[in-house]
Parts: structure tokens; sequence; C-alpha cells
């Protein structure tokens, strides 16, 4: 019986074109973990990549401090991480085995990105009152159109 905390990775890709594609896509995960790196190591110098996961779309990508890293630093490191990768979830988690903070960033895939942007848009006010506005004169045109169409009935008589 396997280990049941590990994840099952999808069944492999044959063929030239999905060889290609999935080397296209380490190197984009690749890029994304350097580019996590460079961004925590503007505040902690001795921040390291501890694991890259990727699970079918999205990557979990988790990242050691440095030994003296302080609670307001890891604070910081997490809300620049939240601002650089605004759609993406980052948090700070502690490990109960040696009661050190690490940071864990699940990037996500460009669908689940846009979902979350679309949600976050239109939670602003403004959205709400342009989509209110809309389907308001939605509900005018249609009511125009109907009268139309009896006043053209009504006029053929």
């Amino acid at each position: 019986m396997g280990d049941s905390r590990r994840s099952s990775s999808p069944a492999p890709r044959a063929g030239a074109a999905e060889g290609q594609s999935a080397v296209s896509q380490t190197q984009t995960v690749s890029r994304n973990a350097q580019q996590l790196l460079r961004i925590v190591h503007t505040i902690d110098q001795g921040a390291t990549i501890s694991a890259v996961t990727k699970s079918y779309d999205s990557t979990l990508v988790k990242l050691e401090p440095s030994p003296n890293t302080s609670a307001a630093m890891a604070l910081a490191t997490v809300n620049m991480l939240r601002v650089a990768f605004p759609f993406s979830t980052a948090t700070a988690v502690e490990n109960h085995a040696t009661g050190q903070t690490c940071y864990h960033v699940l990037l996500h895939t460009d669908s689940d990105e846009f979902k979350n942007a679309c949600t976050v848009v239109s939670e602003f006010r403004s959205v709400r009152a342009l989509r209110a506005a809309s389907n308001t004169a939605f509900f005018f045109a249609c009511c125009t159109y109907a009268a139309l169409l009896y006043a053209s009935a009504t006029v053929a008589n």
C-alpha cells in the first residue's frame, strides 16, 4: 500500500508535440519558482526553495526563510508575495517539527486566475452599479421593442 500523503501524478503523455509541451511547462514552473525566490530575496537574502510540486496545472512552491527571520519579516514577505502574485495563494506556514515558519505559494492555472480576477472585479461597487444600469437599460429596450411591435401591428390592421 502506498503512502497516502503522496499525490498521484497524471498519466504520462505520448507524442513529440506533447513532449515539447511538457518541457515548456517545466521551464515555466522553474521560471515562476525563480521569480518567487527573487521577490523573497528582496526582504530575506537567505531564503531558499525547499520544494516545487506540480499537480496537474497548479504549482505549489515551498520556500524556506533564513534561520534568523523574524515574524515581522515573514509577514512582510508574505504580503510582498501577495502583491506580486495577486491571483495566487501565498501563506506563511509553521513547521511544527522545527518550529520555523515557511512560505507556501500556490500558483493557479490561467483559467483559475481569470476566474479569481472576475470574482474580485465583480465585487467592486462601480461594477455592480454598471451591471444594474445595464440590466435596467436592457429591460427598457425590451419594453420599447414590444411596444413598437404592438404599435406596428395595430397600425397594420
